[in-house]
């Protein structure tokens, strides 16, 4: 009998992935089966659910629906595994949070001084936000989630930053415009956008370096390869250090950090939101 309960997996896998091949290669399983677990649903269920050719790759009507409820019916899953894991007799001091993992560093002392005062709360801290489960609270700076009520808690700044000796052999850095004369250190994951100003000015600088994250962007600013702009709280202890300058500081860009509460919340959630709330970096 096939394992339908593996079928809703790679299922999920292959829409969230975008295609058989992503998935196949993040369940690490064969192309081969990954296709034909997609092919022995839709023969089971009767219905076409990804309407797919060598160019084009489109969930059907029927496969939004599905998924919707696969994803549901896996996170119902999840929740139950995570209470029979905690307890038999379930533990109200449970918190599973999920953030972008850009934020851990802003988030951290706060769940830190709030578990000094309730160290009877067992966190569980995860960053992939895409998956969260529904006993959940997703922090995140760019997903509207419309299943769950959101809360800003916080908001951070980001600023262009340098190394001194960086700064010392380059051209002068007054205005945005000047971005264009200088090497910057960019972030894969982030679109040209991400260099948009307050004042609407959107500029680059030349690409000296590519990096997977923020904390590769602040190694390579520190080591002198070019501009990056990060964080306020990212940079703070290099700032302090000397290490990084601040650069065009009346420019910068306003991030809001929101929270979305679990479908189940338990019962400290509320407390721990209200914590975030009074403990973070407020621009």
């Amino acid at each position: 009998m096939a394992d339908k309960f593996e079928d809703l997996r790679t299922y999920i896998a292959i829409v969230e992935a975008g295609g058989i091949n992503s998935a196949a290669a993040k369940l690490e399983i064969a192309k081969s089966a990954t296709s034909r677990r997609l092919s022995d649903l839709e023969d089971r269920l009767g219905v076409t659910l990804i309407q797919r050719t060598t160019r084009s790759f489109d969930l059907t009507e029927a496969g939004r629906t599905f998924y919707g409820e696969a994803r549901r019916i896996l996170d119902d899953i999840a929740s139950v595994e995570e209470r029979l894991r905690v307890g038999v007799d379930g533990d109200a001091g449970q918190l599973v949070v999920a953030a972008d993992r850009g934020l851990s560093r802003l988030l951290m002392p706060a769940i830190a001084s709030f578990h000094a005062k309730h160290p009877d709360t067992r966190i569980s801290f995860r960053s992939d936000v895409a998956n969260a489960g529904a006993d959940t609270l997703v922090v995140t700076t760019d997903r509207i989630d419309t299943v769950r009520s959101g809360r800003e808690i916080g908001h951070f700044r980001a600023f262009v930053f340098a190394s001194p000796a960086y700064l010392a052999r380059s051209a002068p850095l007054r205005t945005p415009a000047d971005l264009a004369d200088h090497d910057g250190v960019l972030v894969a994951a982030a679109s040209p956008s991400a260099w948009i100003f307050g004042s609407g000015t959107e500029i680059l600088p030349r690409r000296a370096m590519t990096v997977p994250d923020d904390d590769a962007a602040l190694a390579a600013a520190v080591a002198g390869l070019g501009l990056a702009r990060l964080p306020e709280f990212l940079a703070d202890a290099a700032v302090r250090a000397g290490d990084l300058v601040g650069c065009i500081a009346d420019h910068h860009v306003t991030t809001v950090v929101n929270a979305f509460k679990p479908s189940r919340p338990s019962g400290g959630v509320d407390g721990l939101l209200d914590h975030l709330l009074a403990s973070l970096i407020r621009a």
